[in-house]
C-alpha cells in the first residue's frame, strides 16, 4: 500500500486553523480522492478511534447502514492510520461497526500518517460540525478541546460558531447526577427538561426526573415544579432564618444543606465566630 505523508500536511494546522475550515468535507474529499492509494485491510486489525467522543450509536441507524452495505458495499473507504501492526479509524466508525454488524472480513480503506493531538482534534470536531453527537457526549468533547486549547467558553464558542450561552448550557449539563445525563444521553428527556433541573438537590431532582418520564411532563410543567420545589424549600427554612438573623444581626441565607451569614471585614467574622460561640 502506497502513503504519501506530504500531500496531507494541511490537515496537520493547528486547531485553530481547523476549526475555521470545513474539516468534515476535507475528511470526505479525502476518503473520496481516487487518485491516493487504497487497499482492502482485514477487519481483525482495525481498531476504533481512541480519541471518539461518541459513546452511543444509534443501532436502528446502523442496521439500516448494514442493510446498505449488504446491497452496495462501502462506497467510501475508511480513513485508517497505523497503530502498531494493526490501524485505528480516524474517520468512518459507523461504517466500521456496520461491517462488523453483517461479517464483513476485509473493508476498502486510504492509510495516512496522523498524530495523537491530530486524531482527537479530527474526531471531535468532524462529530461536533455534523452535530452526530447526543449533547452529553458534546459537553465531553467541548471540555476536551477547551483542555487541548486551552481557552475559555468564550473562545470556543466563537471558534465552533455557537453562542456562549448555549456552549456554557451544554458544559452545564456535566454538574447533573450521572443518572440525569444518562437519561438525557438515551433522549428520554430534553436538554430543556435537564436545564430547568439544575440547582436541584440530588434526591428531588431524581424524583422530579421519575415524575417527568411517568407522567410525560413538558419543559413548562417541569419548570412549574421545579420553581415549587424550590419555594417550598425557601419558605421551610424561613423562622430558623429570621431567628438567626436577629441573633447575629448579619444577613443569613439557608438552604437544606448550607447556611449563608454575610459579613464585610474579619472584624465582622470575629464577632460572629464569637456570638456562635457563646450561643
Amino acid at each position: 500500500m502506497k502513503e504519501n505523508k506530504n500531500e496531507f500536511k494541511k490537515l496537520g494546522k493547528n486547531l485553530e486553523q481547523l476549526l475555521k475550515s470545513e474539516l468534515p468535507n476535507q475528511i470526505e474529499l479525502l476518503q473520496k480522492d481516487s487518485s491516493r492509494s487504497r487497499s482492502y485491510v482485514d477487519i481483525k486489525l482495525v481498531s476504533p478511534n481512541p480519541y471518539q467522543p461518541r459513546v452511543t450509536f444509534n443501532k436502528e441507524k446502523l442496521e439500516e447502514l448494514a442493510n446498505s452495505i449488504k446491497e452496495q458495499g462501502i462506497l467510501t473507504p475508511i480513513l485508517l492510520r497505523h497503530a502498531g501492526e494493526g490501524y485505528e479509524i480516524v474517520a468512518g466508525e459507523r461504517r466500521y461497526r456496520a461491517a462488523l454488524m453483517i461479517g464483513l472480513k476485509e473493508i476498502p480503506a486510504v492509510v495516512e500518517e496522523f498524530n495523537n493531538e491530530q486524531m482527537m482534534e479530527i474526531a471531535l470536531i468532524e462529530n461536533i460540525q455534523r452535530e452526530d453527537l447526543n449533547v452529553i457526549e458534546e459537553a465531553q468533547a467541548y471540555i476536551n478541546l477547551q483542555k487541548s486549547l486551552k481557552i475559555t467558553q468564550e473562545e470556543l464558542a466563537k471558534k465552533l460558531g455557537k453562542t456562549r450561552p448555549y456552549i456554557a448550557n451544554v458544559l452545564r449539563l456535566l454538574t447533573l447526577p450521572l443518572e440525569v445525563q444518562k437519561e438525557i444521553s438515551e433522549e428520554n428527556i430534553s436538554m430543556s427538561h435537564a436545564r430547568s433541573l439544575v440547582g436541584l438537590d440530588k434526591e428531588d431532582m431524581l424524583e422530579l426526573l421519575k415524575d417527568i418520564k411517568k407522567n410525560k411532563l413538558n419543559v413548562r410543567e417541569t419548570e412549574q415544579r421545579v420553581n415549587s420545589i424550590k419555594n417550598h424549600e425557601k419558605n421551610k427554612y424561613l423562622k430558623e432564618e429570621q431567628q438567626l438573623k436577629d441573633y447575629l444581626q448579619k444577613k443569613v441565607s439557608i438552604s437544606s444543606k448550607s447556611i449563608k451569614i454575610n459579613f464585610s471585614n474579619f472584624s465582622e467574622l470575629e464577632e460572629i465566630i464569637a456570638a456562635i460561640i457563646k450561643k
